[in-house]
């Protein structure tokens, strides 16, 4: 469905803001493009520039005022662009100047780099350059916008560990306490069969002993070894223990946790699926033989949140719902995030 740009205005600094061109419509699905360019011509000309050492654009409704999004930008490169890689989200390249070794993006570890896929040559994970070709027709109709460059590189990566930078091959994604005998540490990777498989997670059996008021000085107590958790091949991306708000086919409460999975593997976004498959769980807590195989709650969670990387219930006046922190960015990097919450009965009865 168009939607019209009547009402609303563009800052390139937050403070002075003009009005859109009047009868400028986004199109379903689709953009439009806006020329900066210090013009006040008819069409989609802007009265100012960008300035190239960085600054913020806000998009606002006039009236009533308020805010509809902002981009904060850093100093620019010469034919180099920038913008998210989808509505809310970074555009997740290095400069094309940037120096890469492995998979290290920490200046300065004092780690040897992640190796790559094999030496020399070229590999998926390695950096390469990544070059744009844009068409953006004119919102007449009779011009076509033409642009090419490099937009940046592509980071290396890799390929299935999602934060291994410095030899971290373990990600302790969630932790979930429910009591001084029961806190559980769940992982997103490595799973089982390092790329597929159950997912793994520890359990604190003796908080006070694995959490000592003093630093640790001896090998960790109170945590029983490696468990196995049955996600369909996907990682532990949040787990939480929820006391209150579930109830069962019954109708009478139940105790749980809610379990988050997803791809146990990522990197940059242009590296990842652009539509990864989410699902939700209940587990109470057991296990045979060192295997959990909770309950599925949410097969795929595709509706009703984008990127999910936190779940958690919450009562607002009084009735239950379920909260997904998003990856949908508004700012560059792992920065601000966005929430959404559902009733609680987008779940169905708990088993």
């Amino acid at each position: 469905v168009p939607v019209s740009l009547a009402g609303t205005e563009i800052s390139h600094d937050g403070v002075s803001f003009v009005p859109l061109p009047t009868g400028a419509t986004i199109p379903g699905r689709g953009f439009v493009r806006l020329l900066a360019n210090d013009k006040k011509s008819d069409g989609l000309h802007l009265p100012f520039k960008l300035a190239k050492e960085g600054n913020t654009i806000v998009i606002r409704r006039r009236s009533p005022l308020a805010e509809i999004d902002r981009y904060q930008y850093a100093n620019q490169d010469e034919g180099v662009t920038e913008g998210r890689a989808w509505d809310g989200g970074p555009c997740g390249l290095n400069s094309a100047t940037h120096v890469s070794e492995g998979a290290r993006f920490r200046p300065g570890s004092s780690y040897p780099p992640t190796p790559l896929v094999r030496p020399g040559g070229s590999a998926s994970n390695h950096a390469r350059p990544l070059k744009r070709f844009l068409v953006t027709p004119d919102v007449s109709g009779t011009t076509n916008y033409l642009e090419w460059s490099d937009a940046g590189m592509l980071p290396p990566v890799w390929t299935y560990s999602p934060k291994q930078h410095d030899f971290h091959a373990v990600n302790v994604e969630d932790i979930a306490y429910r009591s001084e005998t029961e806190m559980i540490i769940g992982l997103r990777a490595p799973l089982v069969n390092r790329t597929n498989g159950n997912a793994y997670y520890f359990v604190v059996t003796n908080v006070a002993a694995f959490l000592p008021a003093s630093k640790w000085t001896r090998s960790l107590q109170g945590m029983s070894g490696a468990r196995e958790m049955v996600l369909g091949g996907l990682g532990i991306r949040s787990i939480k223990w929820c006391a209150q708000g579930l109830t069962n086919a019954q109708g009478q409460p139940v105790q749980r946790y809610l379990i988050l999975a997803g791809n146990a593997n990522g990197g940059p976004i242009q590296r990842e699926a652009t539509r990864q498959k989410f699902a939700l769980y209940a587990w109470d807590g057991s296990n045979a033989n060192g295997i959990a195989t909770p309950h599925v709650l949410i097969a795929d969670l595709n509706g009703y949140a984008v990127r999910p990387e936190g779940v958690e219930l919450i009562n607002v006046a009084g009735q239950w719902r379920v909260l997904f922190v998003e990856d949908r960015f508004v700012t560059p990097g792992y920065g601000t995030r966005n929430v959404i919450h559902w009733p609680v009965s987008i779940l169905g009865a708990v088993p």
